[in-house]
């Protein structure tokens, strides 16, 4: 038997073993006394082949079967994935993939655990399983994608172990799958008294680790062996002789005990899994799945995750993470934040490497760009973006048609094209806000404050971002103008097909400085929330009818998918100037000439997050936001206005 457990920072595991020569029952006592009763035995479906929830994530977990291995037909049975000595309840003697089936066949062994468990099972209480495994390889299998695995169809989105490795099975009292069942036999006892229970048996999440070992094709089932090892336990450095000890008194009689020691292993030490997942991704992991980020999965590796699933297991509180930043950098006094004098030590040791600054910074950063993206982001698809290296006016032509190639004859030099006179002028500005994590938060154990503030100032910076773009836009009085041939006014500019004939007309006619066409067709026809159904029926109808007595009309409708529609609550929104619940816009392609120009300082498109411990008048953590960008109006020839009335 093996026994083991992990470092706090899983760089060393420390490894004791005993030989034990009883067969795991003693068939004839010493004194002559009778033969004791056999054990009593587990048959359970361990895994019924489907998919598994997971509580951090939306998309479910499925284990290939036929990817499955273990290291021999007889490892633990815990209770509830307690791998101390007081977890245990028995050890498997026959492994077998049956169907889409994970099937067991176990022995109960005397320890209060089998006892309790024997105990509720004969009382009638339904008993659930779950299964731990080390993931060897995965894939990710992408919204609407479908697999089959197990003999069942998944569908995408969802994650598929193709390789596992078996280490343990557990009883649970609640499973993640209904598809499975087990029975407990009593084997001393009459007949008519055996218990027989479906399981519900699933394999959790939280029994799954993480492990880099490669995998092995599922073993044939031989007999089931005369002698059974006993079951692996994960143990405290400080405890191996104790609990050696007591693992002796059960399994062998006394007189067997020295000759047992004698043989006992030197304890030694032996490095970790060199593929381990570093601590402070594992951590960074945790508090992600605990603050409920969409899309974790696609943020950290499947080692990571189930890593900081097995680590965190119920989550991650923000005073946890904080006192497990504190004794990574070395912290060694009371880890409490309800008493100032350790509260400051507390965050000043959290804060005390980059290391961990970068882990705050990348968990908040998530959850920023969370909150960011989740505000309507319509002005991306109608703006050119330019970076600018500092904040002064930066000054740019628009197109004119000096760029036009000439003929070159004989020896004739290149002819030199000229910028012309249309220029338009852009800076970046800068815009920001600050919040603070209080001591009471972190008192409170409130993780939320580290994730939900964040999601907050991220999506403050986009509804800023937002307002910018769209006032500059709809500052247009005299960007859309009829100057420029670029507005359609009266009742012909109503959205219809005559009024979208009427602005691609306009469009088109668009001519360069030297009065030669444009040639750039619309791509984009931008809209109000009011006309947005409209303009899509219109996008997508094959024909247009007029009921119009007596009226001959084609039904053909010109327009049918020849722009994309967006539509923003902006252009109709009363707080910004300009805004109209009738007005329309078609636009280029702003990849081949735009209306407007977003310019972000040194191309950093999203808000900066910072954070560090407050000054010495306040307890808690500081939290700011801010992005650098600025917007101008570029080109009044990439676009033409309806007025719509």
């Amino acid at each position: 038997m093996s026994m083991s457990k992990a470092s706090p920072d899983n760089s060393l595991r420390i490894l004791a073993g005993i030989s034990v020569e009883a067969q795991g029952q003693v068939a004839i006592v010493a004194d002559g006394s009778p033969a004791p009763k056999s054990p009593r035995k587990f048959k359970i479906d361990a895994y019924g082949g489907g998919p598994i929830r997971q509580w951090w994530s939306n998309e479910p977990l499925v284990i290939d079967l036929q990817g499955m291995s273990w290291p021999s037909e007889t490892i633990p049975v815990f209770l509830q994935h307690d791998p101390s000595i007081d977890g245990i309840v028995g050890q498997t003697s026959r492994i077998a993939v049956e169907g889409s089936n994970l099937v067991v066949d176990a022995v109960k062994v005397g320890t209060s655990a089998a006892d309790k468990v024997l105990a509720l099972a004969d009382d009638g209480f339904r008993w659930q399983a779950s299964i731990g495994a080390d993931i060897v390889r995965s894939e990710r299998l992408e919204q609407g994608s479908s697999a089959i695995v197990n003999g069942k169809q998944v569908n995408g989105p969802a994650r598929i172990v193709r390789a596992s490795r078996l280490r343990e099975v557990s009883v649970v009292t609640l499973g993640a799958d209904d598809s499975t069942s087990a029975a407990i036999a009593a084997s001393a006892v009459p007949k008519e008294d055996s218990m027989s229970m479906p399981a519900n048996a699933a394999a959790q999440p939280e029994g799954v680790t993480v492990n880099a070992a490669a995998s092995q094709p599922a073993p044939a089932a031989p007999p089931a062996p005369p002698a059974a090892p006993a079951p692996a336990a994960v143990l405290a450095a400080g405890d191996i002789d104790r609990i050696v000890a007591a693992l002796e008194e059960r399994l062998a009689p006394k007189q067997q005990q020295a000759a047992i020691r004698a043989a006992r292993p030197v304890l030694g030490i032996q490095a970790s899994d060199p593929n381990a997942p570093a601590f402070m991704d594992v951590i960074e992991a945790a508090a992600c799945m605990s603050g409920r980020l969409p899309g974790v999965e696609k943020a950290y590796s499947d080692r990571v995750l189930e890593a900081a699933n097995k680590r965190y297991r119920g989550g991650l509180g923000l005073a946890e993470l904080l006192i497990e930043a504190a004794r990574a950098n070395g912290y060694e006094g009371r880890t409490t934040f309800r008493d100032e004098s350790y509260s400051r030590p507390l965050l000043r040791a959290a804060f005390a490497t980059h290391d961990f600054g970068g882990v705050l910074s990348n968990i908040a950063n998530k959850f920023l760009l969370n909150g960011f993206t989740s505000v309507d982001p319509t002005w991306r698809r109608i703006v050119s973006t330019r970076n600018v290296s500092d904040f002064k006016v930066v000054t740019s032509y628009r197109m004119t048609g000096a760029f036009e190639f000439e003929e070159i004859t004989g020896n004739r030099e290149f002819k030199m094209a000229t910028a012309g006179a249309a220029q338009y002028q852009n800076s970046a500005r800068t815009y920001g806000i600050a919040s603070n994590i209080s001591r009471e938060d972190i008192i409170n154990d409130d993780l939320g404050a580290l994730t939900v503030i964040p999601t907050r100032i991220g999506r403050g910076a986009s509804l800023k971002l937002n307002k910018v773009v769209w006032t500059e836009f709809l500052n247009n009085s005299t960007f859309f103008a009829a100057g420029n041939n670029n507005l359609s006014t009266g009742a012909g500019s109503a959205m219809g097909v005559d009024g979208l004939t009427a602005a691609e007309l306009l469009f088109l006619n668009q001519t360069d400085d030297d009065g030669a066409p444009l040639a750039i067709a619309g791509s984009i026809l931008l809209v109000p929330p009011a006309l947005a159904t409209r303009a899509r029926v219109l996008m997508s109808s094959q024909e247009i009818r007029d009921t119009t007595a007596s009226t001959k009309f084609p039904t053909q409708n010109p327009h049918t998918g020849k722009w994309e529609v967006l539509t923003t609550p902006y252009l109709s929104n009363s707080t910004i100037p300009g805004n109209s619940t009738s007005a329309y816009y078609l636009l280029a392609d702003p990849a081949t000439l735009s209306t407007i120009e977003v310019c972000f300082l040194n191309g950093v498109e999203q808000p900066i997050l910072e954070q560090a411990d407050l000054d010495f008048s306040q307890l808690g953590i500081q939290m700011r936001g801010y992005f650098d960008a600025g917007v101008a109006k570029v080109e009044p020839r990439a676009g033409v206005k309806s007025n719509g009335a």
